[in-house]
């Protein structure tokens, strides 16, 4: 049996081999940031994964896929998940939220115009501003991704061609 905990270089990384017995796949420990894993898949498909145990049950986390991800990435990444635990939080739960938040172009067609139908008689025009101005702009950024910033930067816009 080899040694699978290592000091993760990106050469390393690219050298670790998968399982030739049929198994799915075989994990490898950093000796550096404590609980992050690289799995190596039997066609060789390499993914980080960062362990912890959380509220006393054993929970691991993906991070992506090497050398998409690099080692130091993957590192900063397992540390900032590391920070996050210290603080009381589950990153998985966090990830969840995050995952949940909708981009503007949902809300704006699922909650927002089907609101301002039955509400507002100035519901035309909403909905052309939407389609044709804001949603081109805004339509794939999660809400919570959109800053005061951004919006402003699209009115200057605006102002400057209108």
């Amino acid at each position: 049996m080899t040694n699978r905990k290592l000091k993760f270089t990106p050469a390393l990384c690219l050298k670790l081999s998968g399982p030739d017995n049929g198994s799915k796949a075989i994990e490898y420990t950093d000796l550096i940031s404590t609980g992050l894993k690289l799995s190596v898949s039997s066609t060789g498909l390499r993914t980080w994964y960062w362990r912890y145990i959380f509220n006393g049950s054993k929970c691991a986390i993906r991070i992506g896929s090497f050398p998409g991800i690099s080692v130091d990435e993957a590192r900063s990444i397992a540390r900032n998940y590391g920070a996050d635990v210290d603080r009381g939080n589950d990153p998985k739960q966090l990830r969840a939220v995050q995952d949940d938040i909708p981009t503007f172009k949902d809300y704006a067609l699922s909650t927002y115009l089907p609101y301002a139908s039955e509400r507002k008689r100035s519901y035309s025009d909403d909905e052309s501003k939407l389609r044709l101005h804001l949603i081109p702009i805004f339509g794939n950024q999660k809400l919570t991704a959109i800053t005061r910033f951004s919006i402003e930067s699209y009115q200057s816009k605006i102002r400057n061609t209108h």
